[in-house]
């Protein structure tokens, strides 16, 4: 599998090897489980439509724009809701 991976590495052109070298530095320090966390996260956007696409990156970077106290009231009002579900 490796192998296999390596060789599709070097097939790559010079351009999309760098971001994939990139992402590989970004993700190095991580532990093995959150990097196979990222990549299904990464195969599951890349099979979304244009459509979806745009509309996940325009809510993350709404996401990512709210202040840091609205992002933990709405965590915990979304821990709440789930445990108080059944």
């Amino acid at each position: 599998r490796v192998l296999e991976n390596y060789r599709r590495f070097r097939a790559l052109p010079p351009d999309k090897a760098a971001r994939v070298m990139e992402r590989y530095e970004k993700w190095k320090h991580l532990p093995p489980e959150r990097r196979m966390e990222l990549r299904h996260r990464r195969e599951e956007f890349q099979k979304l439509t244009p459509d979806q696409k745009d509309r996940f990156r325009r809510n993350l970077k709404r996401w990512r724009d709210l202040p840091a106290a609205k992002k933990k009231a709405i965590r915990d009002r979304l821990r709440r809701e789930i445990h108080t579900r059944d």
